[in-house]
């Protein structure tokens, strides 16, 4: 969560070009262990970061964080914590209807055929 936050703290002068595989990559890891795995200051601080730097990854954060909330999981959040998610959600919906979410979907499908250069390793020609 440190990780990602820092990454959208750096967001104005870094380009999210040499970021974004390393955001994908925490992304997958964020998904793998479950939100419910982080303490709501970690979650506030992985919503802050992702929505700070215009990149695909992140898209499959959002609906964990719906269903947390529909959960009554946002209980345990202070208020500072629950304005942050309400940032993150205002400003990541603000980047999908100015970049089109199937331009962003497009984007991290092109990334991960590079990230992994389009083939299986482990198969044998």
């Amino acid at each position: 969560a440190n990780l990602v936050w820092g990454l959208g703290r750096a967001a104005p002068s870094v380009s999210p070009l040499v970021v974004h595989p390393m955001l994908l990559a925490l992304e997958r890891e964020v998904c793998a262990r479950g939100i419910a795995a982080f303490q709501p200051r970690e979650v506030a601080a992985l919503a802050w970061g992702f929505a700070r730097i215009p990149s695909p990854a992140g898209n499959d954060l959002w609906p964990l964080l719906l269903d947390l909330a529909h959960q009554g999981g946002l209980k345990a959040f202070q208020s500072r914590q629950l304005v942050c998610l309400a940032w993150a959600s205002a400003a990541r919906a603000r980047l999908v209807s100015t970049l089109g979410a199937s331009s962003l979907d497009a984007d991290r499908a092109q990334q991960e055929e590079m990230d992994w250069g389009g083939e299986n390793e482990d198969e044998e020609s």
